[in-house]
């Protein structure tokens, strides 16, 4: 009864279950070949009992993935090789780009995004608009893209009437014009392995980032700050920051949740009291200590200041 139940559970197991179908499939396509050949055909009550039998295969065969660990191990204590201390790096070379890129199409593949040869046209125009964390030997961590529009394509871009793979150059305020920017536009974020322990610590430090990146390029011009939930992650996020949804999802071409707020220096340093704070850990382009090499230990961030509740 023990091992039945534990199958069940497995069956029900999200990120188990796509795995075990893959393997049930291919026994039954395994077998079938090997039916076909000696020209021996099922009907429908034998083939019912060759898909039952599968499953059970593959379940076994999946069997040991469905142990629940005891403790989470690097939640108690993290691995040896994990970066001390980090750098955000914008404007960013050829190279980060690229990998940006690369982590991009990973995470957006099935999403409505900018196409890489697109996006290297934006930063032509503005290289601020990607930001790159790396550790202190430029392993590349993760990436924020954030891009000032020009306020007719903004306007239509709010409305749902195109897409956030149709921006051009044209569409992208310059370096000099970002002052002036009236809607802001987060393209996206991401981490490298975002499961992992460095994933999730890599996600924290890019998190603080982009609202220190805020505070500093937008945080006094008070643009309307937008972002589509491309993903479910994304749409968690986004919420948890009491951004506010648009109505009229349905009808925007790419049906993406769309979330907005009126940026301000006093809204960043709300949310940025719900963040750890990096700052002694992470050093960013315009700090006075960008560039310095940092003493190698094992510091920690400074502890959110409150919870994400108390911005409702």
């Amino acid at each position: 009864m023990g091992k039945a139940r534990r199958l069940i559970l497995l069956a029900l197991k999200k990120r188990a279950l796509l795995p075990m179908l893959a393997t049930t499939v291919a026994i039954i396509g395994s077998i079938s070949a090997v039916l076909g050949i000696v020209d021996v055909h099922f009907g429908l009550l034998g083939t019912s009992a060759l898909t039952l039998v599968a499953f059970i295969l593959s379940g076994t065969f999946h069997f040991r993935k469905l142990g629940i660990p005891q403790v989470a191990v690097d939640d108690v204590i993290g691995p040896a090789e994990q970066p001390t201390s980090y750098i955000l790096h914008c404007p960013c070379d050829i190279k980060l780009a690229t990998e940006a890129s690369e982590l991009a199409e990973e995470c957006y593949s099935g999403s409505i995004t900018i196409e890489a040869a697109t996006f290297e046209q934006l930063r032509v125009k503005n290289s601020l608009i990607l930001s790159c964390l790396t550790d202190l030997q430029g392993q590349f961590m993760g990436y924020f893209d954030v891009i000032p529009l020009r306020e007719t394509f903004g306007e239509s871009l709010l409305r749902g009437n195109v897409t956030e793979s149709q921006i051009t150059h044209e569409d992208v305020l310059s370096p000099a014009e970002m002052k002036t920017c009236k809607y802001l536009f987060v393209s996206g974020i991401a981490a490298k392995q975002p499961d992992s322990y460095l994933g999730r610590r890599s996600a924290s430090v890019l998190v603080w980032a982009l609202l220190k990146y805020l505070d500093r390029h937008y945080g006094r011009s008070n643009p309307l700050v937008f972002a589509l939930a491309a993903t479910e992650e994304g749409d968690k996020l986004l919420q948890r920051f009491k951004l506010q949804l648009a109505p009229g999802t349905l009808a925007r071409r790419d049906r993406y949740r769309l979330y907005s707020l009126a940026l301000s220096h006093d809204e960043i340093i709300r949310r940025l009291a719900c963040v750890p704070n990096w700052e002694q850990l992470c050093d960013l382009p315009w700090g006075g200590n960008a560039g310095k090499q940092r003493k190698i230990g094992r510091g920690r961030p400074v502890l959110p200041e409150t919870k994400a509740l108390s911005l409702a």
